[in-house]
């Protein structure tokens, strides 16, 4: 393990108190619902039946005890102890039952074709190899099995001008409108500094991983973007107007 993944680690490790609670929020508001439905409707135009998902990079577990409320078989992965404390924590509240593990995004210790489907949630800006880590996650799904990955354009605003007037002024909207500021409980110095060492705050996202997930060899790639209006509440829609959410969905 090189400097830059020790420095992910000890900044979610550091950070994953305040992360719990912001999953656990969500997990208890219709924000829940909003992505339950999302998913479902995923998973029911999928080319293949699902009963064995994975969640990579589960954090507090939010998508992995979502889907395990809907009936799903959910195996979650963090790297980070505390945050699968947190996970565990948020899942024994909703009474779900998920194997956790923990386990590197990039090197899965599962078999080929393990599950049905795996999916991710704000993963994949943060790796240090994340087209080795797309790569692994399409080694463990089935054929024609379903490839789920939820992300934004986090730190664009560290490479490029445009994207980072449109960061300052959505701040600025954020302390002027006194709601709930996502970013106070953030070591900003921090990640940015992280950030500025991981490839893909330079590209230009869904078109990168598009372009990538190809390159693997996929049967089919679906991009949806502008998603923060069908699935965050209105607190989370202004606190990160500045980098539209997306869905990445890919058969293999």
């Amino acid at each position: 393990m090189n400097q830059l993944e020790n420095d992910i680690i000890r900044y979610w490790k550091e950070r994953s108190s305040s992360y719990g609670v912001q999953h656990r929020d969500e997990l208890h508001t219709s924000v829940l619902h909003k992505w339950q439905s999302f998913l479902q409707n995923e998973f029911d135009q999928a080319s293949r039946p699902i009963k064995k998902v994975l969640d990579v990079g589960t954090g507090p577990g939010f998508l992995a005890i979502a889907l395990a409320d809907l009936g799903y078989e959910v195996t979650a992965i963090d790297f980070t102890e505390a945050m699968l404390a947190q996970a565990k924590a948020n899942a024994d509240e909703f009474n779900v039952n998920v194997q956790w593990e923990r386990m590197n995004a990039t090197d899965l210790r599962f078999a080929d074709e393990t599950f049905d489907a795996a999916v991710s949630r704000n993963v994949t800006w943060n790796l240090a190899q994340p087209q080795s880590a797309y790569q692994e996650w399409l080694r463990v799904i089935k054929a024609d099995g379903l490839l789920l990955n939820f992300d934004a354009n986090w730190y664009r605003y560290l490479f490029d001008t445009d994207s980072k007037q449109q960061y300052l002024n959505n701040r600025a909207r954020v302390v002027q409108s006194g709601q709930k500021d996502f970013y106070g409980k953030t070591d900003i110095p921090a990640m940015e500094k992280i950030a500025r060492q991981i490839p893909l705050g330079q590209y230009e996202r869904p078109k990168w991983d598009e372009k990538v997930l190809t390159t693997l060899g996929a049967k089919q790639v679906r991009t949806q973007e502008a998603l923060n209006e069908q699935l965050w509440s209105e607190e989370q829609q202004l606190n990160f107007a500045f980098s539209p959410l997306f869905a990445i969905s890919v058969i293999k």
